[in-house]
C-alpha cells in the first residue's frame, strides 16, 4: 500500500468517524432524563398532519415525550409548570428559537437571537401601546368596509363563498396601511405582487412531496445543507424586506406608525447610535408580515367554521354585536369593541380549538433543570429543542373538559388559562407576540362588521381539512360557508 492510499483511507475513516459520532452524539439522551421516546417515523413529512399527530403522541405518551429530528432531540412538553419554567422561569435558557436556515438580514423580532432580540423588543414594544392603536383604528375600519363590500360582491353571483383568500385580504391590507401607509387594495387586486408574496411565504414553509422530505431529513443531520438549498421560499423574505426598505426610504411625511419607527431607527444607525444595523431595521418589516399575515387571517376564517357549526354560538354573539352597537350609535370604536366580550371569548375559543401556530419552540441555550415542584424534574442538555405543541396542548381533557366541543363560556368566567400556561394561542412569557392586542382589535372590528349584517351557514363543502406536511401551521386548501343576509 502507498502512502497515499494509506492518507486517502485514514482520512476516510476519521471523516467517518467524526460523522458517525456526530450522528450518535445524543442517542440515549431520553433513556437518560427518563423521557418516553417517539418510535413512530416521520420521515414522510410530506404525509403527516402534525396537529393531529401531536394529539395522538399526547394521548399515547403523557405530558412530556421526546423525538429525535436527525440529530438534535426534542421534548414536546405539555405541562404547565414545566412550560412555565421554559417561557418565563427559566426564560434566559431558552431565549431562542431553533435553527432556521436564513440569512441574519431577515431575522426580524420574530426570528431574532439572544441579544438581538432583546434590542429589537425594546424598541418595538412602543408601537402597540393603546394609544398607537386608537390611531389605527381608522385604517381598520377602512379596510373592513372594504372587506364588507367584497363580500356583498360575491353574493351577486353565489351565496357559498370560499372565504379564505378573503380574510387573507384584510389581513394584508389592515398590516399595509397601518404599519406602512401603503393602499394595497388586495379585494379589487388579489394578484398584486405583496399579497402573493406573502400567500407564498406561507405555503412554501409546507413540505409537499417526497423529495422535500428527503432534502429536509438530510438537513436534520447536516443543517448546513439547507443553506444550500432553499426549501422555504427565502426569496419571499427578500422581496419582503427589499419592500420595507423601499417604502421607509421613499417616504416624504409622517405618520407615527411603523414605517416612521424605522426611520427613526435608522437615523440613530446612521448618526453611530442605537444597537441594531441597518439590515437589523429593516429586517422588522419582514416580521410584521411574517407574524401578523397569517395568524390573523388564519383565525378569522376557522371561526367561520365554527361559527357555521355552531348556530347558537353565532347568534348569542350577533345579540351581544347588536347591543353594544345600539349604544353606540353604530360605530365600531375602541370602547365599543372593549365592551364586546362574548365575541372576545368566542375569537379565544376558536384560537384554543385551531390555532393558526400548531407549534413554537424553544432551544435550551445552557444546561438546564426544569420541574419538580408539582412536575417530574428534567435536566435539559444545551442543543435541546423544546417543542410546545400548541394545538394538542389546547385539546388537552386536563385541562379543557370536552376538548373538541366549541365553549366560549370557557373564556368568560375566569381566563386564567392565559396564565397557567394552559392557553398559548399568542405564546408566552417574554416572547409573547407583542401584536396580539393589534390582531384582537383588527379581528373585532372586522368580525362584528361582518356578525351585524351576515350570518353563516353550514353546507356540505364547510370543512375544515388539514393538510399534511406543515409542522408549523394550521393549514388548509379552502373555507367554503353559505353567506346570509340579516336584512
Amino acid at each position: 500500500m502507498d502512502t497515499l492510499t494509506a492518507v486517502l483511507i485514514g482520512s476516510a475513516i476519521i471523516l467517518g468517524a467524526r460523522i458517525l459520532a456526530h450522528i450518535l452524539k445524543f442517542r440515549g439522551y431520553f433513556e437518560l432524563i427518563e423521557v418516553p421516546r417517539v418510535r413512530e417515523t416521520t420521515y414522510g413529512l410530506h404525509r403527516v398532519v402534525f396537529p393531529t399527530f401531536d394529539v395522538a403522541c399526547m394521548h399515547k405518551y403523557g405530558r412530556v415525550w421526546g423525538k429525535y429530528e436527525g440529530v438534535t432531540p426534542h421534548v414536546f412538553i405539555v405541562e404547565p409548570e414545566l412550560l412555565k419554567d421554559v417561557l418565563v422561569k427559566r426564560f434566559e435558557s431558552f431565549v431562542e428559537r431553533q435553527y432556521f436556515p436564513m440569512e441574519d438580514k431577515h431575522r426580524s423580532l420574530v426570528d431574532a437571537r439572544s441579544d438581538a432580540w432583546k434590542t429589537m423588543r425594546k424598541a418595538l414594544t412602543p408601537l402597540f401601546t393603546s394609544g398607537k392603536l386608537k390611531n389605527m383604528f381608522v385604517n381598520m375600519h377602512s379596510v373592513a368596509d372594504e372587506f364588507m363590500d367584497a363580500i356583498r360582491a360575491h353574493l351577486k353571483t353565489s351565496d357559498v363563498v370560499d372565504m379564505k383568500p378573503l380574510f387573507q385580504a384584510l389581513s394584508l391590507d389592515t398590516i399595509a396601511n397601518c404599519a406602512f401607509g401603503v393602499n394595497t387594495n388586495s379585494f379589487q387586486r388579489p394578484k398584486n405582487s405583496l399579497f402573493q408574496r406573502c400567500q407564498d411565504l406561507f405555503s412554501d414553509m409546507r413540505v409537499k412531496n417526497a423529495t422535500e422530505s428527503a432534502l429536509l431529513l438530510l438537513g436534520s443531520y447536516f443543517p448546513k445543507v439547507l443553506e444550500w438549498i432553499d426549501l422555504f421560499g427565502l426569496e419571499n423574505f427578500e422581496y419582503l424586506f427589499n419592500t420595507t426598505r423601499d417604502i421607509a426610504l421613499e417616504r416624504q411625511e409622517s405618520r407615527g406608525d411603523f414605517v416612521d419607527k424605522l426611520r427613526e431607527m435608522k437615523s440613530e444607525c446612521d448618526k453611530g447610535k442605537g444597537d441594531l444595523n441597518e439590515d437589523q431595521i429593516f429586517a422588522q418589516g419582514v416580521g410584521f408580515f411574517q407574524a401578523g399575515f397569517e395568524t390573523s387571517s388564519n383565525t378569522m376564517t376557522t371561526l367561520m367554521y365554527s361559527l357555521a357549526k355552531n348556530p347558537k354560538v353565532q347568534e348569542s354573539a350577533f345579540e351581544e354585536v347588536k347591543e353594544v352597537l345600539k349604544e353606540t350609535k353604530g360605530v365600531v370604536d375602541y370602547e365599543a369593541i372593549a365592551k364586546m366580550t362574548y365575541l372576545e371569548a368566542v375569537i379565544k375559543e376558536n384560537l384554543r380549538l385551531n390555532p393558526p401556530v400548531t407549534r413554537i419552540d424553544r432551544t435550551c441555550m445552557k444546561d438546564t433543570m426544569i420541574g419538580g415542584e408539582t412536575s417530574p424534574r428534567l435536566k435539559l442538555k444545551k442543543g435541546t429543542v423544546v417543542q410546545i405543541p400548541i394545538y394538542a396542548l389546547h385539546r388537552n381533557p386536563d385541562f379543557f373538559p370536552d376538548p373538541n366541543t366549541f365553549k366560549p363560556e370557557r373564556f368568560m368566567e375566569k381566563d386564567e388559562s392565559m396564565g397557567d400556561m394552559t392557553f398559548l394561542a399568542f405564546g408566552g412569557g417574554p416572547r409573547v407576540c407583542i401584536g396580539m392586542r393589534f390582531a384582537m382589535s383588527e379581528m373585532k372590528i372586522a368580525l362584528a362588521k361582518f356578525i351585524s349584517q351576515f350570518r353563516v351557514t353550514d353546507t356540505s363543502h364547510t370543512k375544515l381539512d388539514l393538510l399534511p406536511g406543515d409542522s408549523f401551521f394550521l393549514a388548509y386548501p379552502e373555507m367554503k360557508v353559505r353567506i346570509e343576509s340579516r336584512d
